[in-house]
């Protein structure tokens, strides 16, 4: 019966890899201007931006992930505090090794020290946000009735998907917006349905994520097309035209959820029957929030993007293997990083600190 655990959580774990390799490239393609700098004529301009299109379902995905573990999962004080510190370790240690090298701090030291309430990490501490509510998030999980979880998804998803989308009213309700505590609710929400209700997954989902997907490039010709229309050109600013593409762009845009749940609907279907292949799944799964705090780093990001001349190679090269090629080298070089500083966690006993330190607040903290 564990083997068969295994197995089946190897194919979710999967999409966690994938979609923080998603997450990478997406990084590497708009930390830079590269994007907009590539010709609209050539047709390496519509490889990249089908490329970014495909990696803007990573971060939903990883929220969905969230929620369909989180379902049967118990909130434990430690994790959060384990997380903490993972993350203050990169914030703390990059910014150390940035002034040694002589770089310039991005922001000053208390943005550094203090990088949760600050920001530093916008995933990071909207989803210790999300973390903590979790235990109120399962119990309405498991006491309201399947109808009532469609329902409250239904008005969640209107309310900051469909209406942003095609009204032209991103971030109406929030400034958060995607990047807001509540779309992470939703998502996490979503998870749980699908834990709850889809478990099994449809295998033609990946079909239908291809689709939605689709939608993203095509609205970049649709976009082009209509700026070269002389009568459409002249009532509408370029600026505007432009905004109505962007706008699907955003990972609460309604191609990019459905993609998201399509995607996330897939691997659930899928079945990973090599014991092997799920503990190497597994363990680059381990490694991923770690990767994604180093890779995008305040302070790293802009010389690692730099120094890797991406808008050189795409922009004026046109070269998308090159752009790959670094996308896996960099990939490869943050989980070797990851798994370091896991092994030095360990040898320091940091995971016990944070019990010790989650059963001290605990009794000091009388509880409601």
């Amino acid at each position: 019966m564990q083997k068969t655990n295994q197995k089946r959580n190897s194919n979710i774990e999967l999409l966690r890899v994938i979609s923080m390799l998603m997450i990478v490239l997406a990084h590497l393609l708009i930390k830079t201007s590269a994007l907009w700098e590539v010709n609209s004529d050539r047709p390496v301009y519509y490889i990249s931006w089908l490329l970014y299109a495909l990696c803007l379902t990573s971060v939903n995905c990883y929220v969905l992930i969230s929620g369909y573990f989180g379902t049967e999962s118990r909130f434990k004080f430690d994790r959060l505090i384990r997380i903490y510190f993972q993350v203050l370790f990169y914030s703390v240690g990059i910014a150390v090794i940035m002034r040694i090298c002589h770089f310039d701090l991005k922001d000053g030291w208390l943005n550094v020290l203090l990088p949760i309430t600050r920001r530093e990490y916008w995933f990071a501490t909207v989803y210790l946000g999300l973390y903590c509510l979790t235990p109120f998030l399962n119990l309405a999980l498991k006491n309201i009735s399947e109808k009532q979880l469609r329902q409250l998804l239904l008005v969640l998803g209107v309310l900051f998907c469909v209406i942003p989308t095609c009204l032209y009213a991103d971030n109406w309700l929030e400034d958060g917006g995607a990047y807001g505590i509540v779309w992470f609710v939703f998502l996490y929400l979503t998870g749980g349905y699908i834990k709850k209700y889809y478990a099994d997954g449809r295998k033609k989902s990946g079909f239908y994520y291809l689709i939605s997907i689709l939608i993203l490039p095509v609205s970049k010709i649709i976009v082009i097309l209509i700026g070269k229309i002389n009568i459409i050109s002249a009532m509408l600013s370029e600026t505007t035209i432009s905004k109505i593409s962007e706008l699907l762009y955003s990972l609460n845009s309604l191609p990019i959820t459905c993609a998201s749940v399509f995607l996330f609907l897939f691997f659930c279907s899928i079945e990973i029957k090599s014991e092997s292949v799920s503990k190497i799944i597994n363990f680059t799964g381990s490694l991923t929030f770690g990767i994604y705090l180093i890779h995008n780093n305040r302070n790293l990001s802009g010389p690692l993007w730099e120094g890797t001349r991406i808008n050189y190679w795409l922009a004026e090269k046109e070269n998308i293997w090159v752009i790959l090629a670094i996308w896996i080298v960099v990939f490869i070089v943050c989980a070797a990083i990851e798994w370091i500083r896991q092994r030095l966690f360990a040898l320091l006993r940091i995971d016990k600190l944070a019990v010790r330190l989650a059963d001290f607040i605990q009794r000091i903290v009388p509880s409601a």
